[in-house]
Parts: structure tokens; C-alpha cells; sequence
């Protein structure tokens, strides 16, 4: 309710069909991994309620920025994941474009938290045998 996003179960209920239906037809499925960097920092400086704004727009501005394709939820505390058909974004052009908007508009002061996420990726190819949990 907080990020208004699907939850883990939520993105697990979608990755089946996803990596099915791209297996079949020859394509990718994507997975970005983001981590906020900071959030402990943040809770500590301005409370909770300061940690919940940084995850609101967080999970905003990454909805904002992929596809309308890609499937965006709050994996863990402050982890999100993108999943999607195809290669997807490179984790440095979202890294990018999520630090642009949150640096423009920040939830927090930027003394307290500068808008940064770390983000990893991992491509699903047709012939993988894996799943969303893979490793």
C-alpha cells in the first residue's frame, strides 16, 4: 500500500507467464534490481515518515521512467524490480534518469538523502532454464 506497486508475490505472479511467452516466441525477459542507497541514513535523520516518502517516489519515479511493458514492484524494504520483455534499459540509463527527477524535486533534503539507487540487471534468454528466481 505504501508505493502503491505490486509486492513480491504480486511480480512473481506475472514472471511465469512473462518468461513463457517470450520463451515461446524467441525474446528476452529482463530484470532490473534496485537498491536505495541510503534509507537507513534517512530514517534516522528525518523518522520514518521521511524513509516512506523516499520509497513512494522512488517507486513512482521508476514506474515513470520504464515501459508500459515492464512490471514494477516493491521487492523487499527498499528493493524494487523491473521485469520485462526484452533486453530492457541499461541499469545506468535508469540509475541516471531516476537521480535527474529526484534531485529536482527531492523527497527529503538532499543533505539528508541525495537521490541515489543502486541498480543490477539480469537477462532471461529462450534457451535458460531458469525462472524468476534463478541465480
Amino acid at each position: 500500500p505504501l508505493t502503491g506497486l505490486a509486492n513480491r508475490a504480486g511480480i512473481e505472479l506475472a514472471a511465469a507467464p512473462m518468461i513463457e511467452h517470450a520463451r515461446r516466441s524467441g525474446q528476452a525477459v529482463h530484470c532490473l534490481y534496485i537498491d536505495v542507497d541510503g534509507l537507513r541514513a534517512v530514517n534516522e535523520a528525518v523518522g520514518l515518515a521521511g524513509g516512506d516518502a523516499v520509497l513512494r517516489d522512488v517507486a513512482a519515479v521508476v514506474h515513470h521512467c520504464v515501459r508500459g511493458t515492464d512490471v514494477v514492484c516493491r521487492w523487499n524494504g527498499d528493493e524494487f524490480v523491473v521485469l520485462g520483455p526484452g533486453t530492457g534499459m541499461s541499469p545506468l540509463e535508469l540509475e541516471r534518469r531516476v537521480r535527474a527527477r529526484l534531485i529536482t524535486d527531492p523527497p527529503v533534503p538532499v543533505e539528508v538523502w541525495n537521490g541515489r539507487v543502486s541498480i543490477g540487471s539480469a537477462t532471461l534468454v529462450p534457451w535458460d532454464d531458469g525462472d524468476l528466481g534463478a541465480r
